[in-house]
């Protein structure tokens, strides 16, 4: 094998070719087989095959390389493993590279990899801070952009209560290179919990925005989220929270990397709930959940659980959120105790309130508050949902005055805040814990704010408690016109069940809706739907496998039973059938 090797790269053959062979050969200590193994592991990187690219980084490290060599070889090995989501052998290997490392500039870029590669475990992050504030002074007059990025990583292992207070400096930065606008994104959500106004808000994140691309094509995904992704989100800039994160999709599935691949599409997931398209949001929910379980990696499948209970709840399909919780985080295992993992606790007390089970949603909401006054508590635009569905959970335990306490604190966050739809919101759930003719009078503001924002799904909730408040004072014929509205828009979300109770108002109205079975297009599920429109792109059922996380079998029943949903005979008619769904995104 090595003397086959020798003839064809003599004959000029491609590093790829030649490693075929390499892979079989003796270690014998030759430079030349690390360097033609290292190129062939980049290219395999490079066209998303993560998983050849740690098999030839780990020959080469057998051969083995020169002293000097083997810190790169062990970071680039790393980098591999953890696009493979195997994050606990990339840390490791991290380790290595950093000790037998005397190149500050590598060392600098192995902190950074070491930082993202353990960003579950906020101890291990904690506890990186003196590394981090070392290797940041090391490539001070070497690097400024590594150094800007560094920066960010001191500012993300520090205590995070006083992030804005040490690196305030960053928010004069214009962010005309990446490495600026990391140092300003990494202000955001400090800035966000600080009490800062949307209008301050949207000049740092704006600057930021102006490096969107460049996040996706030079960041990890993590990054983007906590940092641009959580300034746009409150700002209500979805279509230009969406177009970073289809970019992140892109890259991720490119790159082949499982682990970023979870957490965009979990983070995309949020974003089309956000908008009231419940359908798409369970899809990249699903998704997010199998790339998770394929890689291994807790973060991204551990994540996606988050938007995907939220929306189920969302849909009035609750029992199915029960399973999906339980097959997550069956009884006896705990949630973790992360910033992010969090926000699962407050879904989960949301789901209980649902299912009227109060005591244990109270349980949640009392060990999400003690969780997040660790970091920078709930006392921001961020926290407004929850804090209403607490005042909604103790106003159903007869605590009137807990309630209206929080709905207070909650609506003076958002009439500081100042964009119409969190007030909105707000102002609909205070509504919904207020005497009836208040309640009609505050529920007729909050629609008024929310049709100037993108919220459709807060809208329709808003429009179908003031239809149902007017109904129960007595105005029937006044309550018809909101009712209608709101369950229209209800359907068009795919909130099943908040159709449902908009029906039965009209139907006490007055008025009755026929209950229609969906068919079609309509009838498809959120999972059927998705791997109809990539089959309608002319993607195989193998690429349409790799693109979702799906055996290929289930490919094949998902278009079996949209087949016969559509009444089509197969995928030549599907595109004519879907018709513009067809253009969204993977």
């Amino acid at each position: 094998h090595t003397r086959a090797a020798e003839l064809l790269r003599e004959r000029g053959a491609g590093p790829e070719r030649v490693s075929l062979q390499l892979m079989h050969s003796a270690p014998a200590g030759d430079p030349a087989v690390v360097a033609d193994l290292r190129a062939a592991a980049r290219r395999a990187r490079a066209r998303g095959a993560p998983a050849t690219a740690a098999a030839l980084l780990d020959r080469a490290l057998g051969e083995p390389p020169a002293p000097a060599t083997r810190p790169e070889l062990l970071f680039e090995l790393a980098g591999a493993e953890a696009a493979l989501g195997q994050t606990i052998s990339a840390a490791a290997n991290l380790r290595d590279a950093y000790s037998g490392s005397d190149d500050p500039v590598l060392r600098g870029h192995i902190v950074l990899a070491l930082l993202d590669a353990i960003g579950g475990d906020m101890g291990e992050v904690f506890a990186l801070h003196p590394l981090v504030r070392q290797a940041r002074a090391d490539v001070a007059a070497l690097d400024h952009e590594l150094g800007l990025r560094l920066w960010c990583a001191e500012a993300i292992s520090g205590s995070p209560r006083d992030v804005l207070e040490r690196h305030a400096a960053a928010l004069g930065l214009p962010g005309d290179t990446l490495g600026e606008a990391l140092a300003l994104g990494i202000l955001i959500v400090p800035l966000v919990f600080s009490g800062c106004t949307a209008e301050q808000l949207d000049h740092v994140v704006s600057r930021v925005f102006r490096q969107a691309q460049r996040f996706a094509e030079d960041c990890p995904v993590s990054l983007t989220t906590t940092t641009l992704h959580l300034g746009l989100l409150p700002l209500d800039r979805l279509d230009d929270d969406l177009a970073v994160l289809d970019a992140h999709v892109v890259v991720a599935q490119r790159r082949g990397s499982t682990a970023d691949v979870a957490i965009a599409y979990a983070t995309r997931a949020a974003i089309h709930r956000r908008a009231g398209r419940l359908g798409e949001a369970e899809a990249d929910a699903r998704t997010a959940l199998a790339a998770g379980g394929e890689s291994g990696w807790a973060g991204g499948g551990e994540g996606s659980i988050i938007p995907l209970v939220g929306t189920l709840v969302d849909q009035g399909r609750l029992d199915e959120a029960e399973r999906e919780l339980a097959a997550a985080y069956p009884e006896g295992r705990a949630i973790p105790n992360h910033p992010h993992m969090n926000f699962l606790l407050l879904e989960r007390m949301d789901l209980r309130i649902g299912q009227g089970r109060l005591e244990e949603a109270l349980a949640d909401w009392t060990e999400a508050l003690r969780r997040a006054e660790a970091f920078f508590g709930l006392d921001a635009i961020v926290g407004t949902p929850w804090m209403c569905s607490a005042a909604g959970l103790h106003a159903a335990r007869g605590e009137r005055e807990a309630a209206a306490a929080l709905m207070q604190r909650a609506l003076g966050i958002a009439q500081r805040w100042g964009l119409p739809g969190p007030l909105g919101s707000v102002l609909a759930a205070r509504a919904r814990v207020e005497e009836r003719d208040a309640a009609i009078a505050t529920h007729g503001e909050a629609v008024d704010l929310l049709r100037a924002s993108p919220a459709r799904l807060e809208l329709a909730r808003a429009l179908v408690s003031l239809g149902g408040a007017l109904r129960r004072r007595g105005d029937r014929v006044a309550s018809r016109e909101p009712l209608r509205e709101g369950f229209e828009l209800a359907v068009a979300c795919g909130a099943q069940g908040l159709a449902d109770s908009a029906r039965a108002e009209l139907r006490a109205s007055g008025v009755r809706i026929r209950r229609e079975v969906p068919d079609g297009v309509e009838g498809l599920t959120a999972s059927e739907r998705r791997v109809a429109e990539l089959a309608a792109n002319g993607a195989s059922n193998a690429q349409i496998a790799q693109t979702l996380f799906l055996t290929v079998k289930t490919v094949e029943m998902h278009l079996t039973r949209t087949y016969r949903k559509l009444d089509i005979a197969g995928r030549a008619e599907l595109a004519r059938t879907l018709g513009s769904g067809t253009g969204s995104s993977p």
